[in-house]
């Protein structure tokens, strides 16, 4: 298996907290202690740590989940969009489980528009100006991302979204 490297400049997180929660036994009822739960998703668990990092383990039964979004994060970080950038992420290999470790990000939910991935020639239903159907066409055409949804996306006080979940 190959191993991926992040830079110094880039790393956020640990070895010790990505230990612990690739250890952590799912049929527990209860989480390392001062861990939170955050959410969810069909694939992974996400879980912020006691010094405000973001941690996702992959659920029984998934693999690769947490390299595949490392590598696009890899891509995304090396092609500014403006408006837009990633979290600082890591990635940590424990044993056979990768962790990804990923910076918290405070920011409000972005507003779909019935326009994205359908046309332009439907009514905008975001009522943003500029409408979040042609925003959300940047990241999917530079970055080639194409899992935009509103529970992906934060944006931050100052306007720059933030794609929080960059799997696919």
């Amino acid at each position: 298996m190959q191993q991926l490297q992040t830079s110094s400049a880039t790393r956020i997180g640990n070895r010790w907290d990505a230990s612990l929660l690739a250890e952590w036994d799912w049929s527990q009822n209860e989480f390392p202690e001062e861990w939170f739960y955050i959410g969810e998703g069909v694939q992974r668990l996400v879980l912020i740590s006691p010094d405000g990092v973001i941690y996702k383990k992959e659920k029984p039964g998934e693999h690769d989940t947490n390299t595949e979004e490392y590598i696009n994060y890899l891509k995304a970080r090396n092609i500014p969009i403006k408006g837009w950038r990633v979290p600082k992420t890591s990635l940590y290999t424990i044993g056979y489980e990768s962790i990804i470790a990923m910076e918290y990000v405070e920011g409000k939910q972005d507003i779909e528009c019935q326009r994205y991935g359908r046309g332009y020639n439907l009514d905008c239903t975001c009522g943003q100006t500029p409408c979040t159907a042609w925003e959300w066409e940047k990241p999917q055409t530079i970055w080639d991302m194409i899992d935009l949804s509103e529970s992906n996306i934060l944006v931050e006080p100052d306007g720059t979204r933030v794609i929080i979940d960059i799997v696919a």
